[in-house]
C-alpha cells in the first residue's frame, strides 16, 4: 500500500487497529477522533493553556469526519498527546506532531508527509503555533494520493525494479564471462568449430550456453531501461478500467487518464495479455515490463513475433 508518510510498524498497527474496529474513542471528541485499546475507558483528550495540538485536532475532526485522526501518546488529564496520525480509509496521509518542547514552537505543532517534504527547501515539516495556520496547512497538504502522485510512485517503483534487475543481470553475465574466459583463454569470441568441439568434448559447452543466455537477458533489460522515460506507457489496473500514464516533462504530458480495455490497441492488448500471464519482475522481448499484478510498462512500438 502507497502512503505519504512511510508505512513503519506503528503505522501498520495503527491501520489493523482501524480496519478490526478495535479502537478507543475519546469522551470529549468525535467519533473518529481514536487511540489504540488498552488505554483504559471513559478517556478524555486533554490539552493545556497555550498548547494548540488538541483544539486542532478536535476541529480537524470535525471538518473532515472522513478521515480517521488515531492519537499518539499519553492521555491523562495532565498530558498532552504525543501527535496524530491521519488516515483516508486505509492510507496514511500525515501526521501532526507536538511542538518541541524545547524550541520557539514548543506551543504549536508540526505536520508532515512526503508532499510536505517534497515542497520544503529545508526541513521534512510545516511548524506553525497559530491554530488558523495549522488549519490552513492541514486543507493545502493533508489528501489521499492523486492519480498522478500514485502513477509517479508506481513508475518509480518500476524504474528502480528494473535497474536493480539490471544490475544483477550484468553482475551474472560478468561472472558467467569470467568463467568462460578463464577456460578459453581469451578463444571464446572466435568460435572456432575445433574448439566447441573440445568444449563438447570436455563437458563445458554448458559454460558458452551461459554466457549466450546471460548476454541476451541483459540486451532485452537494457532495452527496457533505455524506452521507460519517454517510449512507453505505464499501465496501472485498477477495479474498473485502467490508469494510463506517460512519464514526459511537463504536467500535460505527465496527465494520468482513464482507459478501458477496448479503447486500448491491438498490440497494447497483446502485449499486457501476454505480461499479465507473467511472473511479476518479468521483461517480455517486444512488449514491455511486469512489475506486480497490477503494474505494468507497455512498449510505444510492440514487436512481437509468434511462429506461424
Amino acid at each position: 500500500m502507497k502512503n505519504l508518510i512511510h508505512d513503519t510498524y506503528t503505522v501498520r498497527r495503527m491501520r489493523s487497529y482501524i480496519t478490526k474496529g478495535e479502537v478507543l474513542n475519546f469522551t470529549n471528541q468525535p467519533r473518529n477522533v481514536v487511540t489504540e485499546p488498552g488505554s483504559g475507558e471513559g478517556i478524555a483528550l486533554n490539552g493545556e493553556g497555550k498548547y494548540i495540538i488538541v483544539p486542532l485536532i478536535t476541529e480537524l475532526a470535525m471538518k473532515y469526519p472522513q478521515y480517521t485522526f488515531f492519537v499518539i501518546g499519553s492521555y491523562n488529564s495532565a498530558d498532552r498527546p504525543a501527535g496524530v496520525t491521519v488516515f483516508a480509509g486505509e492510507e496514511a496521509i500525515g501526521e501532526i506532531r507536538a511542538g518541541e518542547p524545547s524550541s520557539n514552537t514548543r506551543y504549536g505543532v508540526m505536520l508532515g508527509n512526503e508532499r510536505i517534504e517534497a515542497d520544503m527547501k529545508r526541513g521534512t515539516a510545516k511548524k506553525t503555533t497559530n491554530l488558523k495556520t495549522a488549519v490552513k496547512l492541514f486543507g493545502r497538504y493533508f489528501y489521499p494520493l492523486t492519480t498522478n502522485e500514485s502513477m509517479e510512485h508506481s513508475a518509480n517503483e518500476l524504474i528502480s525494479a528494473v535497474n536493480n534487475a539490471l544490475w544483477g543481470l550484468k553482475q551474472k553475465r560478468e561472472d558467467a564471462q569470467r568463467r568462460v574466459q578463464d577456460f578459453l583463454r581469451g578463444r571464446l569470441n572466435s568460435r572456432d568449430p575445433a574448439l566447441m568441439q573440445f568444449l563438447n568434448t570436455e563437458g563445458k559447452a554448458d559454460l558458452v550456453d551461459d554466457w549466450d543466455k546471460q548476454a541476451s537477458e541483459v540486451a532485452i533489460m537494457s532495452t527496457l531501461q533505455s524506452k521507460l522515460a519517454k517510449e512507453g506507457q505505464y499501465i496501472q489496473i485498477t477495479d474498473d478500467g485502467y490508469n494510463v500514464w506517460r512519464k514526459g516533462e511537463s504536467s500535460v504530458l505527465d496527465g494520468a487518464k482513464r482507459c478501458k480495455r477496448e479503447d486500448m490497441s491491438d498490440s497494447m492488448r497483446t502485449a499486457l495479455a501476454l505480461l499479465k500471464l507473467s511472473e511479476p519482475n518479468t521483461c517480455i522481448e517486444g512488449a514491455g515490463y511486469k512489475l506486480d499484478d497490477t503494474n505494468y510498462f507497455i512498449y510505444d512500438e510492440v514487436q512481437l513475433d509468434f511462429d506461424s
